[in-house]
């Protein structure tokens, strides 16, 4: 038997959306809309998934059923008249925006999915991505041709449904952000794409105008934001009730019966206009006004039908051989409220369009089947003329424009006056303004049942805003504030000139020879490109074998960057350049000693490195030394080359005795295992050359070309490295910026830059001034900040921007950071149709393509953080928390690599304590130690003493206990049988898959869970499992950023060193944080300008400063200064602005058909 479905809703989790938009109200509207199928909507939402778990059961395949003890006592409220079955289909809908072939897209698309299971990893997936809990709809920074690869591949069966595709901003063929065809958005996967959903501002004949769209079948959905507006559109199929006969239909066009559409002009973006000038015009009247308002000059806003008209390749009438029967059809309410001459949702509406379905049936059935005489059971006299008025087109029509609702109406005033005799009978006014006529025509060669009126309602239903949408503290006032933080800030700009041919400074640090050379390269100069073509010639030029090359780099990130680009321009030479860290090399060389002697050594993580201090302490009795302290002592030690006997031991805490002494302690103890911490890396390594001139004389004869990035970051054991590998006459490049040194207090030293010199005599000073990354308003005002007021800084881009940076002065952290999303949105061109009518975007601001990945927000501390991210989740901004912190750090990762290691047979006895309970297995503390203490009595390690309490019974364990402890060797005994042949990827999918380590599917800061960072990682890696724990162990989350996201990176001023971005905004501009001061702590003011620096250096084109009046630091409210650093910036290089208070504007309503 034919069914209705309306597959593209919401819930109550998506903005601007009705509260009781549940489960429940679903299941009780569908039944008097009549409608057998409804999509649950936003499946991708935490909190809403969890409902549909708990709430749903299986019905038949791939369909859902509200639970019996639910559903009872709401079919109980139904009319007999509509009582019917009621089925859920999982559905979400995804708003992508993201960059693709150098413009912004923004795209929303709906997907359906059969199996709960595979939509819950699907979301584990999106969650990786960006934030899929602060709407139903998420906004995701991701092209659209990946996401439908994703749903490919969590579940082949999905349905994959671009949405409301002629929308101008948020749609696959958009005139303002989309594309000009299917494949140009989804490639090589465009085949996968079978339905399409026309949107409320088109109908099927416009859509069969575009020959691009033949062979797909097009569907209507309501985009329902409450339960009232379902089946506003809808989908007729003749299938059996599952998802695999419904997918059939979507898929082929076989037993798919065709849609019940609106009339497309009542739509808000069916016909071009202005809406600020109340400007209105049909597609031919832009064009001959060069698509400009006629009022204000300003870009019309280009409606569906002038979409349409741009990429049709038929002319009207010309039908496609594949096509479906449509209904164009007038709500049940809207005719009501239009008989009644009172508003949609006016209680007369109500209690009439309660009483016509208990008369008639449910409402589809009302307005499109019933019969006259069944029509004449309603107690509304005009019914029956209304709805035969309807199905025949015989309507009064006014298009939309802009985002503003068009109108229909059944009758005129006069009309309805003369029809009823009698205006009194049902207290009917006379309306203001009679309503423009448009009637509508029979499409020819069509039966009238399939006559579509052209009709839409909006693709974005704006229902009453949630009062969590609007900043509760500081609103802001977004027409003037945006014009003026977007407009004043979007000059015609000449982009940035591409250095694909190295400049003259450049070539002559390529061809160097002879000397030494130090390259001062400021920020954006083209630093690793030099470098990398330096290197290049080595091997292409002077004949230099690939291998004896050695590049050092500062983080994995620019060593793998850099590899890379060596292999672009050497073929497989590039592979055989030694590219890495200075840690990552100096393991490489104590590796290869310990390997020659045959001993084994491991990287103990930071943890891993307090647990063996906080023992050494102890078993050492020292007690008055907190192991924090202790940790950093050695650390410190450990740079400056200076062992626990050494006179060159620091102590800051005049306790050199005790220190010393934990030193020596902790220092014994982990050689004693074959562990290095991180610092020994270095230290040890350095030791070793040291100690041995023919092991230094091999390396330097292994090495005789040495290049050395971020020179300026260099700390005392790493320049002791390089003294070591290349004597004064060797071919020893460095290349850094003294100006961006900033990593002092971890033991850096600017002063080995200028020291060089010293050390090496012959070397020749080359200075890169050419930037070709800033416009020369971010470059002047970074001069200012670091150089003397009126001096010439050196460096020029020649990229013509804004005359001025924007600094913008705000009352608190929080309104801070809605200024910030304010900027974004409106540069982006808005997130949503919320983000434009409630004026949080200018659609007139900007005319260039920006994408979230464009920005970066820098802060100074951590503690600025909670108010960014709490504004970009109201504003579903997808963002990602971006740090130095190492991977290792994050929750699970370590219990990994210790089972690794125990699998490996590497492990220690705190391998062991790490997974004892990971996951739980209730073993408790007291058992633990019984163990311990037994395989101490008998000299064994805490894991000889596991192997023999399998076996054996031991005294005070009991058998319980030993079943338990049984269970952990059984689980790393039978990891090993199976992993240690699989190839890397294989072996640690399946140790995270089936242990399991829950943890490491959590997010981080940066989005990706640590699982994703760890397999990625593995991917490339060609080593055993010991060594890809120590490169584990190395990683920081920098180096594993997620690489498909487009999102607004939130990071440290630190972190950003090395990276650049379109956009900057550089907040907590305020005296404290900027420069940095805490009382009783040491700050280096100098460095602390390096650092500004560094961070006004990262724009592209546009620069923001923020700083805030008052903000909530340390458990207080706290009054601020700006910062003094903005002093040293001239006053014509400022635009200071402040945000205003926002005029409190009515909250925005789905309105209904007729208006009032």
């Amino acid at each position: 038997m034919p069914f209705a479905a309306d597959l593209h809703i919401h819930s109550c989790y998506s903005r601007a959306t009705a509260r009781d938009l549940n489960l429940e109200n679903l299941h009780y509207w569908a039944q008097l809309k009549g409608l057998t199928v409804v999509g649950t909507g936003d499946f991708t939402h935490p909190a809403w998934f969890a409902e549909i778990r708990e709430k749903l059961e299986p019905a038949e395949p791939g369909l859902f059923k509200l639970k019996p003890e639910l559903a009872a006592p709401i079919d109980a409220q139904v009319p007999e008249s509509c009582k019917g079955e009621v089925r859920f289909i999982l559905s979400a809908e995804i708003s992508n925006i993201y960059k693709k072939n150098d413009a912004t897209r923004k795209n929303h698309n709906v997907i359906l999915m059969p199996d709960l299971d595979k939509v819950g990893k699907f979301n584990e997936k999106l969650d990786s991505i960006g934030n899929i809990k602060s709407d139903g709809r998420p906004i995701l920074g991701l092209d659209a041709k990946i996401l439908l690869e994703y749903m490919l591949e969590f579940d082949p069966d999905g349905l994959f449904i671009p949405a409301h595709i002629w929308t101008p901003w948020f749609s696959l063929l958009g005139s303002k952000s989309g594309f000009d065809s299917i494949e140009e958005c989804f490639e090589d996967l465009s085949p996968f794409i079978y339905a399409l959903e026309t949107g409320l501002s088109s109908d099927p004949p416009m859509n069969w105008r575009v020959s691009d769209l033949d062979g797909r079948t097009l569907v209507s959905n309501s985009d329902a934001h409450s339960p009232s507006k379902l089946a506003r559109e809808a989908n007729l199929f003749g299938t059996e009730l599952s998802f695999p006969a419904m997918s059939r239909a979507l898929r082929t066009g076989e037993d798919f019966l065709g849609t019940i559409e609106f009339f497309p002009e009542e739509g808000k973006y069916h016909l071009d206009g202005h809406r600020k000038c109340n400007v209105c015009l049909m597609p031919p009247e832009s064009l001959a006004n060069g698509c400009l308002c006629p009022v204000c000059g300003k870009p019309l806003t280009l409606g569906v039908l002038h979409r349409v008209e741009a990429l049709a390749d038929r002319g009207e009438g010309q039908l496609p051989e594949r096509r479906h029967p449509f209904y164009s059809l007038v709500p049940l309410v809207d005719i009501l409220s239009n008989i009644l001459s009172v508003g949609p949702n006016s209680k007369k509406v109500k209690t009439a369009y309660d009483e016509t379905l208990k008369a008639v049936g449910p409402e589809l059935y009302i307005i499109k089947d019933a019969t006259p005489e069944e029509l004449e059971k309603s107690p509304l006299p005009l019914l029956a003329e209304a709805v035969s008025r309807m199905r025949a087109g015989n309507i009064v029509l006014k298009g939309g424009f802009d985002g503003e609702y068009g109108t229909v109406a059944v009758f005129d005033a006069q009309e309805r006056e003369g029809l009823l005799g009698q205006q009194a009978l049902f207290n009917i006014p006379k309306p203001k303004k009679k309503a423009q006529s448009t009637k509508k025509k029979p499409i020819e060669n069509e039966p009238a049942a399939e006559q579509a009126g052209l009709f839409d309602a909006p693709e974005e239903i704006e229902e009453p805003t949630s009062e969590e949408e609007v900043s509760s503290e500081n609103d802001l006032e977004p027409k003037e504030f945006l014009s003026r933080a977007v407009q004043n800030q979007t000059p015609k700009e000449r982009p940035a000139p591409k250095p694909f041919a190295l400049n003259a400074v450049q070539e002559s640090a390529v061809n160097h020879e002879g000397a030494p050379l130090l390259i001062k390269a400021g920020p954006g100069t083209g630093k690793t490109r030099t470098l990398t073509h330096r290197i290049a010639r080595l091997v292409e030029k002077s004949g230099a074998a690939p291998e004896s090359i050695l590049a050092i780099t500062f983080t994995n990130q620019a060593a793998r960057a850099m590899a890379h680009r060596l292999e672009d321009m050497l073929d497989e030479n590039g592979g055989k350049v030694f590219v890495a860290t200075f840690h990552a090399f100096c393991l490489t060389l104590l590796r290869e000693l310990a390997e020659a002697e045959g001993r084994a050594i491991s990287v103990l993580g930071e943890k891993d490195r307090l647990f063996y201090i906080k023992k050494a302490l102890k078993e050492s009795g020292i007690k008055k030394i907190k192991p924090e302290l202790a940790s950093l002592h050695i650390s410190l030690a450990k740079q400056q080359m200076a062992s626990p006997s050494s006179a060159e031991f620091t102590d800051l805490e005049n306790k050199a005795g005790a220190m010393q002494e934990a030193y020596a302690a902790y220092q014994t103890m982990i050689s004693g295992l074959g562990l290095l911490d991180f610092d020994d890396l270095m230290y040890k390594a350095v030791r070793a050359i040291e100690a041995d001139s023919l092991y230094r004389e091999s390396l330097q004869k292994r090495f005789p070309h040495v290049c050395v990035d971020e020179f300026q970051d260099v700390n005392h054991v790493q320049y002791r490295l390089l003294r070591q590998l290349c004597p004064p006459e060797a071919d020893l490049t460095v290349i850094g910026d003294p100006d961006q040194a900033i990593y002092g207090f971890r033991g850096s030293d600017v002063g080995f830059f200028n020291r060089f010199g010293e050390d090496y005599p012959q070397a020749r000073v080359i200075e890169l001034s050419t930037n070709y990354r800033s416009t020369e308003t971010v470059l002047k005002v970074a001069g200012q900040v670091m150089g003397d007021p009126g001096q010439d800084f050196g460096l020029h881009s020649g990229i013509v921007g804004a005359d001025q940076i924007m600094i913008i002065d705000t009352p608190t952290s929080a309104a801070e950071s809605e200024a910030i999303v304010h900027i974004m949105e409106s540069m982006v061109g808005g997130v949503s149709h919320f983000s434009l009518d409630s004026g949080r975007t200018d659609m007139d601001a900007g005319s260039e393509d920006w994408s979230f990945g464009d920005f970066a927000v820098l802060f100074r501390t951590r503690i600025q953080l909670p108010p960014l991210t709490e504004a970009l989740d109201r504003s579903g901004i997808p963002y990602q928390v971006v740090d130095k912190k190492r991977l290792v750090d994050h929750p699970g990762v370590e219990e990994l690599l210790s089972y690794i290691r125990l699998i490996n047979q590497t492990g220690t006895d705190l391998d062991l304590l790490r997974i004892m309970n990971f996951p739980k297995r209730g073993i408790g503390d007291k058992t633990i130690e019984t163990l311990r203490t037994w395989g101490e009595s008998q000299g064994k390690s805490l894991i000889e003493a596991l192997e023999v309490a399998r076996r054996l019974p031991l005294p005070g364990l009991s058998n319980s206990q030993q079943i338990k402890l049984h269970s952990v060797w059984k689980t790393i005994t039978e990891a090993r049988k199976k992993i240690l042949d699989l190839p890397l990827p294989e072996a640690l999918e399946h140790l995270m898959y089936t242990i399991p380590l829950e943890p490491l599917y959590t997010r981080s800061g940066n989005g990706r869970t640590a699982s994703a960072c760890i397999l990625d990682m593995a991917q490339d890696f060609d080593g055993d499992l010991g060594r890809f724990c120590d490169m584990v162990n190395l990683a920081s989350d920098a180096d594993t950023l997620e690489p498909e996201a487009d999102r607004v990176s939130l990071m440290t001023m630190h972190a950003a060193k090395g990276l650049e971005f379109r956009g900057v905004f550089v907040t907590g501009c305020e005296d404290g944080l900027i420069p940095y001061f805490r009382e009783g702590k040491e700050s280096d003011p100098e460095e602390e300008l390096r650092l500004f620096y560094v961070a006004l250096t990262r724009a592209q084109r546009r620069l923001w400063l923020t700083y805030a009046k008052r903000r909530r630091m340390f458990g207080k409210v706290i009054s601020q200064q700006p910062s003094p650093f903005l002093t040293r910036i001239k006053e014509e290089m400022k635009d200071l602005k402040k945000p205003f208070k926002r005029k409190k504007k009515p909250a925005p309503i789905q309105m209904g058909l007729f208006g009032e």
